[in-house]
């Protein structure tokens, strides 16, 4: 926070920062807090940059800092009984606990010239006074040096303290919130609650830019497994890989801020409306922890069901146009042709039908055609020309077992991909879970560098 103003730096000076005690006395830390002991840990630095500045800062005769001379002479404490002298010195107090850290600073005229100082927006600065262009970039680099990001101040559910960093979304939502505050007369900003407020609505945003993220990602993802053919069925199998695979990606990107702490030792009103957007999310989407259960709800389940009638649909078709092409001839001529032709061109089918069909609906269509259409095609062969039963017995029977080994192939194969996905699940959260270690360290690490700060600042405050 950069104070700029003209004149002198002098007790009379502090007049000029009373906004500091109305500031304290409309904002709360949080709903229990009066006392007003935690306003240093979210409070910005203090910088009193006094411009226009002729003469040196001395004390003594010595040429001190213009830091120095306004710690020991702007917020020196004044002894009197006067009503103006008590109320500058409460204001001393005050100033003192509610900025973690104060300096000042001075800049001297830009330029003697006045006719230079009226077109000061548009001359270089190559042709302003070189004390003031040195002391301008003096000022420049110690700003950058000093400027650290913004936090968001809240306590956890033990009384620590959690500080979150503060970006573009959380700064946007704090200026709301602080907007509305002000407009209220009958409310008290408090700044924990803001902070939760603003986390929240920052989580749910968060939520909305995942969910379309992972939309169209699996629209992409699943137009291209289907080649451009918007009725290919895919294999289940297929689409929740692309599932876990499009997951992975949006808790590593949009969806990366819900992520809940793995740790309760850290938990707050924050971490819980974190955990809960975190759940809506899992909820909206479709998944589970366990890959058997993915897809019983949310997109997931809509695609899954999508693509259980693509398949129903197309593998109904494909044995109706096949039976249609191959077999009616057969049945209609059927004087002509031996059951050794009809079994063989059943044989031809399956072996067709089960190379190019595919989806969740493939044994079910099968099973149905051979019980009906297969079983009716048969028995009206019979009845037109009469066969040898015994080859018929033989084929059902080696047709059967053709059926068996298939589905136990089938089922070993399904076990088989479903303990990959499950693995596959695994080390997304492990990888999640390690990525969380290292961001929940790095805001240890933020929490301890605040402490030590603040430990530094109030050493300096009494030095």
């Amino acid at each position: 926070f950069i104070y700029n103003s003209k004149g002198a730096f002098d007790a009379s000076a502090l007049d000029e920062i009373d906004f500091v005690t109305q500031l304290t006395q409309t904002i709360h830390t949080s709903p229990s807090d009066d006392s007003g002991q935690d306003f240093k840990k979210f409070f910005p630095i203090f910088m009193w940059l006094l411009r226009d500045v002729h003469l040196s800062p001395t004390i003594d005769g010595r040429k001190v800092s213009a830091r120095q001379y306004f710690t020991e002479k702007v917020l020196k404490h004044e002894r009197g009984m006067s009503k103006k002298t008590r109320a500058r010195q409460q204001l001393r107090e005050m100033f003192m606990e509610t900025f973690q850290k104060y300096d000042a600073f001075t800049l001297p005229m830009p330029h003697a010239n006045n006719e230079m100082l009226r077109q000061l927006g548009s001359i270089p600065r190559v042709q302003l006074e070189r004390e003031f262009n040195h002391q301008l970039h003096s000022l420049y680099t110690q700003i950058m040096h000093d400027v650290k990001c913004k936090v968001l101040f809240t306590r956890t559910a033990s009384g620590g303290e959690q500080y979150t960093q503060c970006r573009g979304p959380h700064l946007a939502q704090w200026i709301e919130q602080c907007v509305e505050s002000v407009n209220d007369p009958n409310k008290v900003p408090q700044i924990s609650s803001m902070t939760a407020a603003v986390m929240g609505n920052v989580y749910r945003e968060c939520k909305k830019q995942a969910l379309q993220q992972y939309e169209k990602l699996m629209r992409d993802g699943l137009e291209r497994r289907r080649q451009g053919d918007e009725k290919r069925a895919l294999d289940e199998k297929d689409i929740i890989d692309l599932h876990i695979t499009v997951l992975d990606s949006v808790l590593s990107h949009s969806g990366a801020t819900l992520q809940p702490p793995k740790s309760d030792t850290a938990s707050n009103a924050i971490n819980e409306e974190q955990l809960k957007t975190f759940q809506e999310l899992m909820e909206a989407i479709g998944h589970d922890k366990d890959a058997n259960a993915i897809g019983k709800r949310g997109i997931m389940y809509q695609v899954l069901t999508q693509n259980r009638a693509l398949s129903k649909q197309s593998c109904e078709v494909f044995l109706s146009e096949y039976f249609e092409r191959n077999m009616q001839t057969i049945l209609e001529k059927s004087q002509d042709y031996e059951i050794r032709h009809v079994i063989e061109k059943f044989k031809a089918l399956e072996s067709e039908y089960h190379a190019k069909c595919s989806g969740p609906a493939k044994n079910e269509c099968w099973a149905e055609f051979q019980s009906k259409r297969m079983k009716e095609a048969l028995q009206f062969f019979e009845q037109c020309k009469g066969f040898n039963l015994q080859i018929l017995r033989k084929e059902e029977e080696a047709a059967a077992q053709r059926e068996q080994e298939r589905l136990l192939k089938q089922e070993f194969e399904s076990h088989k991909q479903q303990s990959q996905q499950q693995k596959q699940l695994m080390q997304n959260e492990l990888k999640r879970m390690e990525n969380q270690r290292k961001a929940e360290m790095e805001q240890q690490q933020l929490n301890l560098r605040h402490a030590q700060q603040r430990l530094t600042d109030l050493q300096n405050s009494h030095n």
